[in-house]
């Protein structure tokens, strides 16, 4: 059985519809997977500082970076940048290990008042990227990605406070005049 003329193309443009459906479908499939991806993190984020706030806040307790930031590269396979904060009221408490979007990754531990906040850093292949604020259950989270490392803080401070926490890490220059992070070991 031949197909007319008019046929092929009522099929052909049948098909063409069909595959703009797919690849719509398609892109709009992974959008909604690299959303829920970041969700699940905030999440994992904000459920790690409470637990955190619950018993177990820092592996190695000290003010001091050259401290902590031995302790923590010899637990995770990369160097994580440590800082201390120049902001007032703010207090370095420590660090330990945690357990982030099915890896290991570094918690800092800090004091903000009476507030406690915590910095994820682990190793990343995303490029460098803006901050981006949001809340989740009464917790603030901010999360950037720098110098090949992906950066999540949170706490429970006031809006106002918290930019100016998160500024400070930004602006902090860990171990001044050494060697760049790490990349994890394959």
């Amino acid at each position: 059985m031949a197909l007319s003329l008019q046929d092929w193309f009522s099929w052909r443009a049948l098909a063409g519809s069909a595959s703009l459906a797919a690849v719509v479908a398609v892109s709009a499939n992974l959008l909604w997977l690299s959303s829920s991806q970041d969700e699940r993190v905030m999440d994992e984020v904000v459920a790690s500082h409470v637990r955190s706030t619950m018993g177990h806040l820092v592996d190695v307790g000290s003010s001091d970076h050259h401290t902590v930031k031995p302790f923590l590269s010899s637990k995770l396979g990369f160097s994580p940048p440590v800082s201390e904060l120049s902001l007032p009221g703010s207090v370095f408490i420590g660090g330990r290990v945690d357990y982030l979007d099915g890896q290991p990754v570094a918690a800092l531990v800090y004091r903000q008042g009476e507030h406690l906040v915590n910095s994820f850093i682990w190793p990343s292949k995303d490029s460098d990227s803006r901050t981006k604020y949001s809340s989740e259950r009464g917790y603030r989270l901010a999360h950037w990605s720098s110098s090949g490392m992906t950066h999540f803080v949170v706490s429970d401070v006031n809006s106002q406070e918290f930019q100016a926490v998160v500024k400070a890490i930004q602006d902090a220059r860990p171990d001044a005049g050494s060697e760049p992070p790490v990349p994890p070991a394959k």
